[in-house]
């Protein structure tokens, strides 16, 4: 670690699980041959971050200790007090470029807030701590009979996804898969058996149906013909 992230219109909308460059619209978007997250970027860590809690540009996402599910919170109160001593934070007030967010991730320990109102955070590469969680990670939601959401702390889309699915009342597991390797590879083989190409999030897997980014009426048609709804 170095010391110390639908309507007139049918909406049919998905973001990259690239690092995003741009917002248009209600989704996000990478532009047309974008250079890969390593490219061109020198050595050095990407910038410090201050993680207190009446900051609301942060993006929490933690591992619920029981489950080994990912799931995400806007508020340190939200994180559960298991959960809180290794939590992927995303400050939306820096660009992916910025967060460097191919190589790096934000770690941060909400058990116990410093003096002056801070939080201590740490930077580490994403690829080692893919390979530790990875380890620990469960499939919760892995034997297709539940509904699975898979997203990125920045994409607006999964929170809109998710936030309809609570509002019918839909139990949901939260799988953010730029925290989680674990995350990447299941919705990977996923896709694969599904003879899928999924090119962005949010992919919501209901019972082994996956579809790809969030259309309102078709997510509804799914739920309900699995008898979620």
């Amino acid at each position: 670690m170095v010391g110390a992230g639908r309507g007139l219109i049918k909406r049919i909308t998905f973001v990259t699980l690239a690092s995003v460059t741009s917002v248009v619209g209600i989704g996000c978007s990478t532009r047309s041959g974008s250079s890969p997250p390593d490219a061109g970027v020198d050595n050095a860590p990407p910038p410090r971050i201050r993680v207190t809690a009446d900051r609301d540009d942060l993006v929490f996402t933690f591992q619920d200790p029981k489950t080994g599910a990912f799931s995400t919170a806007s508020s340190t109160e939200e994180v559960p007090k298991g959960a809180r001593d290794a939590v992927v934070v995303t400050d939306l007030s820096l660009s992916p470029q910025q967060r460097q967010a191919g190589r790096y991730i934000y770690l941060t320990d909400l058990t116990e807030r410093r003096s002056d109102g801070t939080y201590p955070v740490s930077v580490a590469s994403r690829y080692g701590f893919e390979s530790q969680i990875t380890n620990t990670a469960t499939t919760a939601g892995g034997s297709g009979t539940g509904v699975v959401v898979y997203t990125a702390a920045w994409c607006g889309v999964c929170k809109s996804t998710k936030r309809l699915l609570r509002q019918w009342g839909v139990p949901f597991v939260d799988k953010d898969v730029e925290a989680s390797r674990s995350a990447q590879l299941e919705l990977a083989g996923k896709a694969a058996r599904a003879n899928a190409r999924p090119s962005g999030v949010p992919v919501i897997d209901v019972s082994g149906t996956l579809l790809l980014g969030l259309d309102e009426q078709r997510l509804r048609e799914t739920l309900e013909a699995k008898g979620f709804l």
